[in-house]
């Protein structure tokens, strides 16, 4: 399934609410974020066709108001939190 991850937009996060979401708070510069993101990519496939997991950048060079509002929303204070 091509859409059981997918980075995060106001879009994508909409057209997941019929689904289990999880928000991935990922950084382009984790050292721990990095290889989850290739795990999570080679194996969406094998995702329950129920969850959405949406990554959402999360103080990086790619972060932008929205992620930040969303971080601030769940309190994460944190990169690879879920």
């Amino acid at each position: 399934n091509e859409q059981s991850y997918v980075p995060y937009s106001s879009t994508a996060l909409a057209d997941a609410a019929g689904t289990r979401r999880v928000l991935f708070f990922y950084a382009n510069w984790c050292p721990t974020c990095r290889p989850a993101d290739a795990d999570f990519q080679a194996k969406k496939a094998t995702f329950p066709a129920d969850v959405t997991l949406i990554r959402v950048n999360y103080n990086d060079t790619e972060t932008d108001a929205a992620e930040k509002a969303l971080a601030q929303k769940y309190g994460v204070t944190y990169q690879h939190t879920y």
